[in-house]
């Protein structure tokens, strides 16, 4: 005889498992957590930054991107109060997006692909003095001789060598690396004219990194220097390689340009002010108060 078929009573009469799935996900009543909302808030802030950053940093930096068009330059600083110039509210929103692109490390200055390899190398020092005299010139007699501090950048041999950290630091001097070269078919009083511009906006925009730099260099120096007195002068200057083109000197480097960008007078400003940072002119070459 076959035993039945039919299902075992127990098994027909089976409740549904309480925490089962509901058939229609939109009927489940839960609306979503503060860590998703606060994950969708960011994905959108940041996908607005990075349209916000890079128009910005368009618009800065126009007049460099058409070969110095005063035109152009012009255009902008009207619709803008002054965005190329480092002047009006639009440059300050440029800031605070700049402040927030050093904050989480993703700066929109891209440098990675070709053709917008840097194809220059600027190299900074920071030369103390205990006299009013320039930078590169010898000690007034009866004082202490002129330290230059290069940067931990620097190699020894520039023919030579590799580097391979640390990564934040040469990041950090990247702020204040202008490149500094004179183009072709410009006379050195336009270089200078326009190397002024080029410092003043630096100054105007990264007095702050700056200041921190070179106050950081002195005071690394005067714990290594038991007793050493205040200078009258801290200096940064930037030396700036250029490499030419493999059509007219393959494998060969033109420079360095030496250019003094801002100095800091202890004795006269209080450390961490814009006050205490002068802008240097290349055209009258001195420092601006």
């Amino acid at each position: 005889m076959i035993p039945s078929q039919e299902p075992p009573e127990d098994a027909v009469n089976a409740v549904p498992a309480v925490n089962a799935v509901p058939a229609d996900p939109a009927a489940d009543p839960r609306g979503p957590t503060t860590a998703q909302v606060a994950l969708g808030v960011l994905v959108v802030g940041q996908l607005l930054f990075i349209l916000i950053a890079n128009a910005l940093n368009g618009l800065t930096n126009v007049r460099r991107m058409t070969g110095d068009n005063e035109d152009v330059g012009g255009i902008v600083d009207q619709a803008t109060g002054g965005l190329t110039s480092a002047k009006g509210h639009w440059y300050d929103f440029y800031r605070i997006v700049n402040h927030w692109e050093e904050t989480m490390n993703i700066g929109q200055n891209w440098r990675l692909f070709s053709p917008f390899v840097s194809d220059a190398s600027t190299l900074l020092s920071v030369e103390l003095r205990w006299d009013d005299r320039p930078p590169g010139a010898a000690a007034v007699p009866g004082t202490r001789a002129p330290v230059v501090l290069l940067s931990s950048n620097e190699p020894e041999n520039l023919e030579r060598y590799v580097r391979l950290g640390p990564w934040r630091f040469r990041r950090y001097e990247a702020y204040i690396s202008p490149d500094f070269r004179v183009e072709k078919d410009e006379t050195p009083a336009k270089a200078a004219s326009r190397w002024k511009k080029l410092i003043a906006a630096l100054v105007d925009q990264q007095w702050d990194t700056i200041n921190a730099y070179i106050n950081w260099k002195w005071v690394t120096y005067a714990r290594a220097h038991e007793g050493c007195p205040p200078p009258r002068q801290i200096i940064l200057i930037a030396r700036c390689w250029v490499i030419q083109p493999p059509d007219e000197a393959f494998g060969q480097r033109a420079g360095p340009t030496v250019v003094p960008l801002a100095r800091w007078q202890p004795g006269q400003a209080e450390a961490g002010t814009r006050a205490a940072i002068e802008p240097y002119d290349p055209e009258t070459q001195a420092f601006v108060k």
